[in-house]
């Protein structure tokens, strides 16, 4: 017996707080010097086993490596850990990926352009699981032969990926555009002897503009389209923000709806609160899985927290010393 598994890569919701799972371009693409960020998703608790994702991230800009080499152009460094299990089987994802990209300016557009590789590590538990060669007839024998001719419970495979973005103040727009390339090699993901099974090529291509209404209110539309073969993902989305004007504290909140074809309505809430970028949000299923599911669909956190450019002093030309 042969399987023949198309597997798709961890996705999020709320994937305007999660670059690392969309383009490796959008490393460095913020405003400060550090940014740290974690992710949890758990979906579909009305089955037996609910699917779980956990993720951690940190970028730094502008490495400080022309003190050392000074011909070398300004780069962007991150890693990623990322993390799924989903099933009976307890099937888990495990990725650690290290990315650098390289910023430049080309007329007021902040572009990057990045390189990621890294380690994919897949594994199976076969002890939850169950065959027709269980049953003899009469009755359920979990103890007895399944016929299945097993090579491994698990596996590590070389992982890279490639990304470009680029973005923009334009009056009272901020404008931000990429796309994005992963599993550029197609590492090979068989559990079973028989015909190799790759992991397919995954396309990003997302883009969002914050348009300023006034001092309080902003709007932000945006749009996420992945291609995984035989898959296809199409994201619409809006987010809504409204600025506190409390002196000397930057706080925001915001609220909106991510779509996602043929699957999922989502709602979205979240706060940003001085470094903090907290937010929160819950799919309603409406795809084939609705009967199985109730229709509730995935929980998922996000949180981001940046490190604030430290601020220069100025350097003043020393007075002589008069005795």
């Amino acid at each position: 017996m042969t399987w023949n598994l198309r597997a798709q890569d961890t996705h999020a919701t709320q994937f305007y707080n999660t670059p690392y799972l969309v383009n490796s371009g959008l490393v460095g693409q913020f405003e400060g010097q550090q940014r740290y960020m974690v992710y949890q998703r758990t979906q579909w608790k009305s089955i037996t086993v609910p699917y779980k994702s956990f993720a951690l991230a940190g970028e730094i800009r502008n490495l400080p490596i022309q003190k050392w080499i000074p011909k070398i152009p300004n780069i962007h460094s991150g890693i990623a850990l990322s993390s799924d299990r989903a099933g009976d089987s307890k099937f888990r994802t495990t990725s650690v990926l290290m990315q650098l990209a390289m910023p430049i300016e080309v007329e007021d557009w902040q572009i990057t352009s990045a390189l990621g590789i890294g380690i994919l590590n897949m594994s199976i538990d076969r002890t939850g699981l169950y065959f027709d060669r269980n049953w003899n007839g009469q009755v359920f024998d979990p103890s007895s032969p399944t016929g299945e001719t097993a090579v491994d419970d698990g596996y590590t495979r070389m992982q890279l990926s490639t990304g470009i973005a680029g973005s923009k103040q334009l009056g009272r727009n901020h404008m931000l555009f990429g796309i994005g390339l992963n599993n550029i090699q197609k590492p090979r993901q068989n559990f079973i002897e028989g015909a190799a099974t790759l992991l397919q090529r995954r396309w990003t291509l997302h883009g969002q503009v914050k348009h300023q209404l006034n001092t309080t209110w902003s709007i932000e539309p945006m749009l996420l389209l992945m291609f995984q073969s035989p898959y296809r993902s199409v994201n619409p989305g809006c987010r809504v923000h409204y600025t506190l004007n409390t002196p000397g504290v930057a706080s925001t909140i915001y609220g909106g709806m991510i779509g996602r074809t043929r699957d999922a309505g989502n709602i979205v809430i979240g706060t940003r609160y001085e470094q903090w970028d907290i937010g929160l949000s819950y799919d309603i299923n409406v795809s084939d899985l609705k009967p199985a599911s109730n229709g509730r669909g995935g929980l998922e956190l996000t949180a981001i927290y940046i490190v604030s450019q430290p601020k220069s002093i100025p350097r003043y030309r020393e007075c002589r010393k008069w005795m």
